[in-house]
């Protein structure tokens, strides 16, 4: 344990640094767990995707007496409000108490010795939303089988198509001093019980004020069946060095409710990687990617998906002052021009891992970039897999745990598609290691790696 930490030495490394990696192994070792777990969250949880790479390091790397017996519960929770009926402005009613049930089962099977049939449960149990139903797998990460893509077009349109022609960029104003307020979503306040987290309608408070952009498909003729991340490509110029790009997705309903799903922010100066920043230059156009936690989400017929672009959501995170200057110190605040480019050869786009509806047959599209590793306990071997949207120069780099660069597995341009690396580590002392993605233009992707002898 770190036991307690003060936030002035968290303010301190803003930056991903040394110190974090040393945070992480400390706070970090399914390797060492021996006992069988029962993970629990909600896709609303405020520890985003946390839960479930923790599930999977435990089904990888565990004492391999219990690797098989972990199982995993994600419902259409907040934090507090697990096993609840009212989460947020909606409800679940067959979500109520299914918690309870399951880990009564799990104590009385392993502490009393009941004979109950706990260990013939699912693996994962998770809550589809929209259609609201249970489902199970043995692996999350193999439940979409396919990536759609949705561009961003003049008008507020968001399509299937890209743009055909060029359009003038749209504009968004951003006052610090006037944030974009977060309205429900993962938000955590335990010291103000009157806060409502959750889905919750965005129409009122967010989508009514003059600094956000609006993006919206047509009303949908078919389910829309997300399992996975979303990842939002964005080209974006700024009138200041430095600024925000927020994201939030919502359903649409039929009465006009705009109903959060998901949310997420990236900082520009961080725009490539957490380990650096790069301030922009005003006036210049740059690529960011805003990556948006995991969700199980169906968008039902007659419903829609909405996307809004802001450069805040405040108090989930930090106001971004756009003066460039030193972060979590005062200093004065700059009011920022942001602009939101979708033309045929600069594509912001929303990057959706789905699955094909039942009885509809439709070609699987490219993937985006993604970036893993066929284990992460290694002996001798590890094979790693890249996906590229788009042809690309690509650099993998095996670092230490001291941030020694170890070696560079692969630095070449390649093609659009899907491509390997193989890399026999029978060389490498046992212990901790990083492999670093760096994708031009795109935030650089970590794996930490743990190699035994």
């Amino acid at each position: 344990s770190l036991g307690f930490v003060p936030e002035s030495l968290i303010l301190a490394h803003y930056k991903y640094d040394t110190f974090w990696i040393i945070v992480e192994m400390l706070t970090d070792y399914p390797e060492s767990i021996n006992v069988p777990m029962l993970l629990v969250t909600g896709w609303y949880d405020h520890n985003d995707d946390a839960p479930l790479n923790a599930f999977h390091a435990l089904r990888d790397t565990s004492d391999p007496a219990v690797r098989d017996k972990h199982k995993f519960s994600v419902g259409p929770w907040t934090h507090s409000g697990v096993g609840r009926l009212q989460q947020g402005e909606l409800t679940y009613p067959n979500a109520v108490d299914s918690l309870r049930a399951i880990s009564l089962r799990m104590f009385d099977y392993y502490l009393r010795g009941i004979q109950n049939g706990y260990e013939n449960e699912p693996v994962m149990r998770y809550y589809q939303m929209g259609e609201n139903v249970w489902n199970t797998t043995n692996d999350w990460y193999t439940e979409s089988d396919r990536t759609d893509t949705l561009y961003l077009n003049e008008d507020g349109v968001l399509s299937l198509d890209p743009p055909a022609i060029s359009n003038p960029p749209d504009s968004l104003l951003f006052n610090p001093r006037d944030p974009s307020p977060s309205i429900g979503g993962n938000r955590f306040n335990p010291f103000d019980p009157s806060v409502i987290v959750g889905p919750r309608d965005q129409q009122d408070s967010v989508e009514a004020r003059s600094d956000v952009v609006i993006y919206t498909t047509s009303v949908l003729t078919e389910p829309l069946i997300v399992k996975g991340n979303i990842q939002v490509k964005l080209y974006v110029s700024s009138d200041c060095e430095d600024t925000d790009m927020s994201v939030r997705i919502t359903d649409v309903y039929p009465d006009g409710r705009s109903m959060l799903i998901t949310e997420g922010i990236r900082r520009m100066r961080f725009r490539n990687t957490y380990t650096n920043e790069e301030l922009m230059v005003p006036g210049d156009t740059y690529s960011v990617f805003v990556e948006l936690k995991n969700v199980a989400y169906t968008f039902l017929p007659n419903h829609q998906v909405r996307v809004i672009i802001s450069s805040s959501d405040y108090p989930i995170y930090d106001i971004n002052l756009n003066n460039g200057d030193s972060l979590y110190v005062p200093g004065d605040t700059v009011v920022a021009t942001n602009k939101i480019y979708h033309e045929p050869n600069i594509l912001s786009l929303v990057i959706l891992k789905t699955k094909t509806p039942a009885g509809i047959q439709e070609t699987i599209r490219t993937h985006n970039i993604t970036f893993t590793v066929s284990r992460i306990v290694f002996r001798t071997h590890v094979n790693f897999e890249v996906f590229l949207l788009d042809a690309s120069p690509v650099e993998l780099n095996l670092f230490d745990v001291s941030g020694r660069k170890v070696k560079t597995l692969m630095h070449k341009n390649l093609p659009a598609g899907q491509h390997q690396c193989d890399f026999n580590a029978a060389a490498l002392p046992a212990g901790v290691y990083f492999a670093h993605l760096a994708v031009e233009n795109l935030p650089v992707k970590t794996l930490k790696l743990i190699c035994i002898k």
